[in-house]
């Protein structure tokens, strides 16, 4: 029998956990942008609730994948391909390097957990070559002690399905027919984990259901309506009647794609309860699954269950977002947001969710605001750098070191004082609720009170000013608190409109006949606005109750500038 050669990319079970497995079925095993190997002697340590504690050493390691050249002499081609991306750039940079290894024979074998439709994608890089789609439902996650990372395999679901999440994928129905080279590879695969005690473990032909996409259309609904949730809200409590709509506004429109993509057996959208049920049933399982990221319900208001080990009992997702190791919540929202395209689908809650999500991984990856634990990250003035220990940028290539963006500085002194801020900033509202729900930060009308510099005003509630006053340097304000939405029509000032609109209620009083006062009493008003409210010069450039712009200038036409000099 000849030995196959197999290649794993990336952090994720279905290529670090399984070429783990086949290389203890004698496979030749390539790693490839792992985080977790030793140094020393090029060796991985997994920690798994199923197969215990083992240290193992890949045939071939090699850091990133622009390295794969060093191969050259030693493996000809592979037979199989392991491939996880995150988004589709580095699926196409992947592709660009590997394809002097890929030949007719190769199988690549895609991640279809979070999202389908990717063999399409990587079909398109290597046409002649079959790719299939594959679902690992270990979970799995990179774990650090004393400085030193390792992969951590949680429970004990080993279950792997390999198919096509395509409708009409013909080249993988030939290559399924028992006289085939590829059949024949796949089924050596397939046997080579079920001899590593990886089982079930097996293919889904075409015409067989359920078909790999309806099971790939089920995690994906479990995993957006509730691990991508807890990511963007922070937490999810379902006996708060916005969070659980939603929560069945997200599950909804999942399951409307998931329909139109010809998945049988989805709730209907006409069918409340049916959706409900599913949902509960979701959150129950999740629940179970992970204590740490527990979901409080009517019939669940607390985790029964107990953690010792945080690291090891949150959500997957939730623990790579927050480690910055592979999410796949981009791709995932992407990837279901393009499908509603192609049907004539809109999607209100999943297109709301992944714009925010988009704002969120700037404010994490920029290691200034710690979008889930909602507090600054203190520096002590040294500026973070990527390196290669992340996964996201495993699959890229060596990076020259990170220049952070000069932000505008303010001097302490033109801060509120520390009292005076505790009393302004503390709030019983979720600042990320507040950010999220309303499109911008909810915040005291400081600039009524305060003569802090206008952009000071725009940190959410809790942004931890205390943590900042620690140090005497000056304080950065963070790009995602600039706010170029307030109505300004000078990108550069900033109002707030929480302070203009009772100043304008008061001046443009409605009366039994008329929208606005007149003559003399209107002047009065606007003079009296201009002279005594013009704090920091809010005034300068608002939003009028017209939609358009009141300026100095227009009050000067009244004689307003005139009578105030």
């Amino acid at each position: 029998m000849v030995t196959l050669k197999a290649a794993s990319f990336g952090d994720i079970a279905s290529s670090s956990f399984l070429v783990w497995r086949l290389s203890l079925a004698g496979i030749i095993t390539v790693v490839v942008g792992s985080s977790c190997i030793n140094q020393s002697d090029s060796s991985i340590h997994w920690s798994s609730n199923k197969y215990g504690e083992s240290d193992y050493k890949p045939s071939h390691v090699v850091k990133i994948p622009s390295d794969l050249n060093s191969l050259n002499g030693k493996i000809d081609f592979f037979d199989l391909l392991l491939v996880d991306c995150g988004n589709l750039e580095r699926l196409e940079l992947l592709a660009k390097h590997v394809k002097p290894f890929v030949n007719e024979a190769t199988i690549i074998l895609v991640n279809s957990q979070y999202s389908t439709g990717l063999e399409d994608t990587f079909s398109g890089f290597f046409p002649k070559s079959c790719v299939f789609g594959i679902i690992c439902d270990a979970d799995v996650r990179v774990v650090t002690a004393k400085g030193v990372n390792s992969y951590y395999h949680r429970g004990l679901n080993v279950t792997t399905v390999v198919g096509s999440t395509l409708d009409n994928n013909n080249s993988v129905s030939k290559a399924l027919q028992e006289s085939s080279l590829v059949n024949s590879k796949l089924n050596g695969f397939l046997e080579a984990l079920k001899s590593s005690e990886v089982y079930p473990c097996y293919v889904i032909p075409k015409g067989v259901n359920p078909t790999l996409r309806s099971q790939s259309w089920k995690r994906i609904t479990s995993f957006i309506s509730l691990e991508v949730l807890l990511v963007v809200y922070g937490t999810l409590d379902l006996t708060n009647k916005l969070s659980l709509a939603i929560g069945m506004g997200a599950l909804s429109d999942i399951l409307a794609v998931g329909r139109a993509d010809g998945v049988l057996g989805l709730p209907s959208d006409k069918d409340f309860n049916l959706q409900k049920s599913l949902y509960d049933t979701m959150v129950k399982e999740h629940n179970q699954k992970y204590p740490c990221s527990f979901i409080k319900t009517a019939a669940n208001p607390q985790s029964t269950v107990s953690s010792k080990d945080k690291a090891k009992d949150i959500s997957t997702c939730v623990h790579n977002f927050d480690k910055g190791y592979e999410d796949h919540i981009a791709i995932s929202l992407k990837r279901v947001i393009s499908l509603a395209e192609r049907y004539g689908l809109k999607l209100s809650y999943i297109e709301c969710i992944y714009s925010f999500f988009i704002q969120i991984e700037k404010i994490q990856k920029d290691k200034q605001y710690d979008w889930l634990k909602q507090e600054s990250i203190k520096t002590n003035n040294q500026h973070w750098q990527p390196t290669p220990s992340t996964s996201r940028t495993n699959f890229s290539q060596e990076q020259p070191p990170f220049q952070q963006q000069q932000l505008p500085f303010y001097p302490v002194q033109n801060y509120p004082s520390q009292q005076m801020q505790q009393q302004q900033y503390q709030a019983p509202i979720d600042s990320r609720q507040q950010i999220l729900l309303t499109g911008q930060p909810i915040y005291y009308s400081q600039n009524a009170i305060y003569s802090a510099p206008p952009r000071a005003q725009m940190a959410p509630i809790n942004y931890n000013y205390n943590d900042k006053y620690v140090s005497t340097n000056l304080i950065s304000i963070h790009p995602r608190f600039h706010d170029s939405s307030s109505g300004s029509s000078t990108p550069s000032v900033q109002s707030s409109s929480q302070v203009i609109h009772p100043m304008k209620s008061s001046i443009y009083r409605k009366t039994s006949t008329s929208t606005i006062q007149s003559g003399d009493s209107l002047t009065k008003s606007q003079q009296s606005m201009y002279e005594y409210a013009n704090v920091n010069n809010i005034l300068d450039d608002t939003t009028s109750r017209f939609g358009e712009v009141d300026t100095v200038e227009a009050m000067s036409t009244l004689g307003l500038e005139e009578s105030k000099n």
